[in-house]
Order: structure tokens, then C-alpha cells, then sequence
């Protein structure tokens, strides 16, 4: 007799949600919108003909049904994810697959890459960098890079702080002074879309906010929906663009960009790695996570210097 299931990624959702106590928290963990979740629980509702979920107010609780089967979907799902690796492992035990935000990958990342090839040149590297369009996309990735809020699960690889960065070509033919956040209004602001890319990174309302600065249209200024290409546009001369400072490092010491103002905002958020429930056991994936967070490692030392 065939077996009915319920669609997989509602239940993914549900699962996150029910676990984690809210649906901003589930979205978090499952690199997605909020209102992605919402329709992947209205979905799974739809399918079984009750509600899942009561709100009374702020809090949100499970109704019965919902209760009572919430830990055996738990531990379905976990040894869905044990099956999934296990698959991965023998099929392509050489191949790594990393879902990153694309700055991180452009910038970070991939300059750093011929140094792991020569650790591991027995490892393929398989790099997406958009995002999961929905709970469940993300199934096959061994290692996943996120921005997400400092104590989040998984390791922490480095602080988030942005900064306004420019190239000293620009401050360098400006007439324009640009000693205090206060001289940000006549300068040319650019913009990188990050809540398009579904990353929850300040933005340059966010930055004119911590500094108390009004008077300032935080949305005036050229719009990119490529990190790549706003730096690329700040590096050329056309403004300043806000972007976490970590990323830029090499570039800034290179002297191709420079950071307007000292210190950079610090966010509460930070760069984790994570990777499906028992990925780490697996060498490859053991190989490149040492390797990534002795990279950043590396890199904080040298900033101390």
C-alpha cells in the first residue's frame, strides 16, 4: 500500500516554527522569508483541514493535534537529514557543496579558495550563493554560510560591522568635505538590496539612525541588487557604499577602497556556519570547516597587528 505523505517543505516549516517558538525564528533558520513560512504553515493547514497554531497576542502556542505529532515529524526529519548525508557521502564522496551570501563568497571567500585547493585538491567545490526559495531547497548542501543573530546555532566565524567604504580616488577629486557622518549629505550614497537577496544586514537608514542623523534621504543614491557591483561601483568613484568592513579587508589593504569613517557599526549579527545533523562527521566537510574557521582566525590576528 502506498504511503501518503504530507508535503515535505510545509512540514519543514511547521517543524521550525513549533521548535523554535515564532515564525521570524523559523524564517532565520531556514535562510527564507517570514511570510514563506506563513504560507508553508497556511499550506500544510490547508492540506490537513485544522489549525496548527493559536496567537494569543505575541505568543504563539500549538494546538493539540499539532502537539501530539510534533515529536515523531521531529525525528522523521532528523533521520531524513542522517539518509540525505549518508546518500551524499557514498555517491560523491569528493564533492563539497556550500550555499553562501554572495558577498561573502565574491569578496571572502574565493580569494582564499587556491589555498584550500592545495590542502584538499582531492575535494570538488560546488558554491551556490542565492538563497533557499523555499524550506527545503537547501537539502542538499553540505555547509551553508548565514547571517544570522549573534548565539544563533552553529559557529561563529566573525562579527558583522558595516561600514561606509569609498575609494580614495573619490575622497581624493571630492571638493566636498567628508570628515563627520554629517557630511553624508552631499555625497552620493549607494545602496546593496540585501533584503532582495534575503539577508538581514543594516542598511544606510539603519547607519544614519545610530548616528543620529536626520535631515539625510537614507534612500536617495544609485541601487544595486549585486554586492559585486556596488563595490565595484564604490571602487570606480561613483559614492559610498555601506558594506561589512570583514569583507573588504583585503581590498581596503590593498589601498583600492578605504573606509570613510572610524569605527565601522557593529550589528548583532554575525557570519555561522552550519551544516546538516551529523555533515561534520563526514572528512570533507570536517576538512573545509577547520579550514574556514582557521582563515578567519588568520584574519583576526592580523587585524590585531
Amino acid at each position: 500500500m502506498p504511503r501518503r505523505l504530507p508535503p515535505l517543505n510545509p512540514v519543514r516549516a511547521f517543524e521550525a516554527v513549533a521548535r523554535t517558538g515564532s515564525f521570524s525564528a523559523a524564517a532565520e533558520e531556514l535562510s527564507v522569508t517570514t511570510s514563506a513560512v506563513s504560507l508553508q504553515v497556511k499550506a500544510l493547514e490547508s492540506y490537513l483541514g485544522f489549525r496548527l497554531f493559536v496567537r494569543n497576542g505575541k505568543a504563539l502556542t500549538l494546538t493539540a493535534r499539532a502537539g501530539d505529532c510534533l515529536p515523531k515529524i521531529s525525528a522523521a526529519l532528523d533521520l531524513l537529514a542522517e539518509a540525505g548525508s549518508q546518500w551524499r557521502a557514498m555517491s560523491d564522496a569528493a564533492v563539497l557543496r556550500l550555499r553562501l551570501p554572495p558577498g561573502f563568497a565574491d569578496f571572502w571567500l574565493i580569494p582564499r579558495l587556491p589555498r584550500f585547493r592545495e590542502r584538499c585538491p582531492e575535494t570538488e567545490v560546488r558554491i551556490a550563493t542565492l538563497p533557499a526559495a523555499d524550506p527545503g531547497n537547501d537539502a542538499e548542501d553540505d555547509l551553508t554560510v548565514s547571517v544570522l543573530s549573534l548565539g544563533s546555532p552553529g559557529k561563529l566565524l566573525f562579527p558583522l560591522e558595516m561600514a561606509a567604504i569609498c575609494s580614495p580616488e573619490y575622497l581624493g577629486r571630492s571638493a566636498l568635505p567628508l570628515a563627520a557622518p554629517a557630511d553624508l549629505l552631499r555625497h552620493r550614497l549607494l545602496h546593496i538590496d540585501f533584503s532582495g537577496l534575503r539577508l538581514d544586514l543594516p542598511d544606510w537608514s539603519a547607519w544614519l539612525q545610530r548616528f543620529d542623523m536626520g535631515g539625510i534621504d537614507a534612500a536617495a543614491g544609485v541601487h544595486f541588487d549585486s554586492p559585486s557591483a556596488a563595490v565595484k561601483a564604490a571602487r570606480n568613484g561613483l559614492g559610498l557604499v555601506l558594506a561589512p568592513k570583514r569583507l573588504l579587508a583585503r581590498e581596503i589593504a590593498d589601498g583600492h577602497l578605504m573606509c570613510a569613517f572610524d569605527p565601522p557599526f557593529p550589528a548583532d549579527r554575525g557570519y555561522i556556519i552550519s551544516s546538516a545533523r551529523g555533515a561534520t562527521d563526514l572528512p570533507r566537510i570536517a576538512a573545509f570547516r577547520r579550514w574556514l574557521i582557521e582563515e578567519a582566525d588568520h584574519d583576526a590576528l592580523a587585524a590585531q597587528e
